[in-house]
């Protein structure tokens, strides 16, 4: 599914990078991540998921929604600032 089409009636703060990409799969577990999948990054008791998007990047995401972006963005990745990522 393209990403233009999984965000388009939800709210984002910022959007950085392409929405005409094909997502293949989604997850919250960086260690799940799959060549074209999209990655949300939540905050939750033990871990912040923030703290694993390079990693997710690594395994072949290609879009990261996050509550806030990262200092530095990757080439060719999309960034999806939201304010409640429960809403995704």
């Amino acid at each position: 599914m393209k990403l233009e089409n999984l965000f388009k009636n939800i709210q984002t703060l910022s959007t950085q990078g392409n929405l005409d990409r094909e997502v293949i799969a989604i997850t919250q577990d960086s260690r799940k991540v799959s060549k074209g999948g999209l990655y949300i990054a939540i905050k939750g008791h033990d871990f912040d998921g923030h703290d694993f998007i390079s990693s997710a990047i690594q395994k072949g995401a290609i879009a990261i929604v996050c509550n806030t972006l990262p200092l530095e963005l990757e080439t060719g990745i999309v960034y999806l600032q939201v304010k409640d990522k429960k809403k995704v």
